[in-house]
């Protein structure tokens, strides 16, 4: 996809003004192959989820779910909501029925009030976000897939940056990184697309 292609359609489906600045000259395989914002690459899967060439929803879910977990380690040792929420969400992505999104959901919820609970240990209250993230985009409505996967990837990029980084910024930025180049594992081609 050529950079004004690529610009085009970000403008389409509301790309945060950052993103598109940062697309600046590049085509769609340069951007993929440099972002280092994974919350960017899940939003722009999330909308692309199903055309062809593109990953399905589910598969997108899982790679939350993936990242998601990264996040855990900051979870305390007990706390089992967010764990439940990714493994609900996982579930859905292997066998997209209505319980299992309904379960999710359930589980979503669950992981929100831990996250809420747990906001004083910053990791640990990102680290739930993330994995209520994942768990709600299992049952999210086709409209709002996207806003889901970039709020996980968010979450989980900032639990990253909560393990005694002083640099908030710096930190941020290499949660992001991390999380992007393990998008990049596990979608690693980006092709041409129509959408």
């Amino acid at each position: 996809m050529t950079n004004a292609a690529l610009l085009s359609l970000l403008k389409r489906k509301k790309a945060c003004p950052e993103a598109v600045a940062w697309v600046g000259t590049r085509d769609l395989v340069t951007a993929w192959r440099e972002c280092e914002r994974a919350d960017w690459m899940l939003w722009f899967c999330g909308i692309m989820a199903g055309t062809k060439n593109w990953p399905t929803w589910q598969q997108v879910v899982l790679v939350m779910c993936t990242c998601a977990r990264q996040a855990l380690r900051f979870v305390p040792a007990g706390e089992n909501r967010p764990l439940a929420a990714i493994e609900a969400a996982e579930v859905w992505a292997k066998m997209p029925t209505t319980g299992a999104a309904a379960r999710a959901a359930g589980a979503a919820g669950a992981a929100e009030a831990a996250a809420g609970a747990a906001w004083a240990a910053a990791g640990a209250g990102r680290a739930a976000w993330a994995a209520a993230g994942a768990a709600g985009a299992a049952g999210a409505a086709r409209t709002a897939r996207a806003g889901w996967a970039a709020w996980a990837a968010e979450a989980a990029a900032r639990a990253a940056w909560a393990d005694g980084v002083a640099d908030w910024a710096a930190g941020e930025a290499a949660g992001h990184k991390i999380l992007a180049d393990l998008v990049r594992k596990l979608i690693p081609r980006i092709t041409d697309c129509k959408k």
